[in-house]
C-alpha cells in the first residue's frame, strides 16, 4: 500500500507508521512554464520570453482507524505544517519541496475513523533524494537532472579562500575554517555568522550538464549537496 513520507528537519517520517493511508495515489500536476509573449511590429510570431515555472500544488487525502484518532491527528497535523519535503513510497528516490501546507476540514462519523485532505504547495520540479546528501568533488560538477541550485561547504585554509564554476570565480575572506555558500537561499555563512558582505562571486542555477571548478587557492576540500530538479 503507499504511503506519504514526509521530512521534518532532515527527519524522515512515513505516516503509515503513525496509522494513516493514503485513499489513493494523488494526480501530480506536469510542470508549466510561465511564458511571456509579445507582439512585436515586423515579426513573424510573437516574441518569447522565459518567465520560469509555476509551483504546484499536491492534495492527499489521508484516513485513520484508530480508537485514539484525535490525539493521532493533533500530532500528524502538527508534523504535516513542519514539513519541508514530501514522497511518495512508489517513488521514493524523488521528493517535492513544501512550500505551505493548507489542511481541510476533518471528517469523522465516527469516534475510530477520520479522513482530512492535506494540499501541499510545492516547487515546481521533482528533486532527487540522495541530491540532498553532501559528496565531495574536486575538479568538476556534473548536474545530471534539469538544473540544480547547490549548496557548498567549503573546507579552507588560510585568511581566504576561491575557486571557480565555469567561469564564475568566488572568493570569501574570513578566518572561518568551513563555510557555507547557498545558491538555492543566496546566503554565504558559517557556524550561524553572516559572510555574504565577504563574498564576491554570482549564485547562479547550474543546468543539466558537466561543470568545471578550477581556479581553486586555499581550498582544502569542497563538498555540495547538488539538490537537482527534473521537471
Amino acid at each position: 500500500m503507499q504511503s506519504l513520507i514526509l521530512f521534518v528537519k532532515d527527519k524522515r517520517i512515513d505516516l503509515a507508521s503513525k496509522g494513516f493511508c493514503i485513499k489513493e495515489r494523488p494526480h501530480i500536476p506536469t510542470t508549466k512554464a510561465r511564458v511571456e509573449s509579445i507582439d512585436v511590429q515586423g515579426r513573424d510570431g510573437s516574441l518569447h520570453i522565459d518567465n520560469g515555472y509555476e509551483d504546484i500544488d499536491i492534495s492527499v487525502e489521508l484516513n485513520i482507524l484508530d480508537d485514539k484518532m484525535q490525539s493521532r491527528i493533533r500530532e500528524v497535523k502538527g508534523l504535516i505544517f513542519d514539513c519541508d519535503k514530501i514522497l511518495f513510497s512508489d517513488d521514493e528516490h524523488f521528493c517535492h519541496i513544501v512550500n505551505s501546507v493548507t489542511i481541510g476540514d476533518i471528517e469523522n462519523e465516527v469516534n475510530y475513523y477520520g479522513s482530512f485532505e492535506v494540499t501541499f504547495n510545492c516547487r515546481p520540479f521533482a528533486y532527487k533524494v540522495s541530491t540532498f546528501e553532501y559528496k565531495t568533488i574536486s575538479n568538476s560538477l556534473f548536474v545530471e537532472g534539469y538544473k540544480a541550485a547547490p549548496l557548498f561547504k567549503i573546507t579552507k585554509t588560510g585568511e581566504y579562500f576561491k575557486f571557480a564554476i565555469d567561469d564564475n570565480i568566488i572568493s570569501v575572506n574570513t578566518s572561518a575554517r568551513v563555510v557555507y555558500i547557498d545558491f538555492d537561499n543566496l546566503t554565504c555563512y558559517s557556524e550561524g555568522i553572516n559572510l555574504l558582505d565577504k563574498m564576491t562571486g554570482e549564485f547562479t542555477e547550474l543546468f543539466n550538464g558537466n561543470h568545471t571548478i578550477s581556479n581553486k587557492s586555499n581550498v582544502e576540500k569542497i563538498e555540495v549537496m547538488t539538490r537537482e530538479g527534473w521537471r
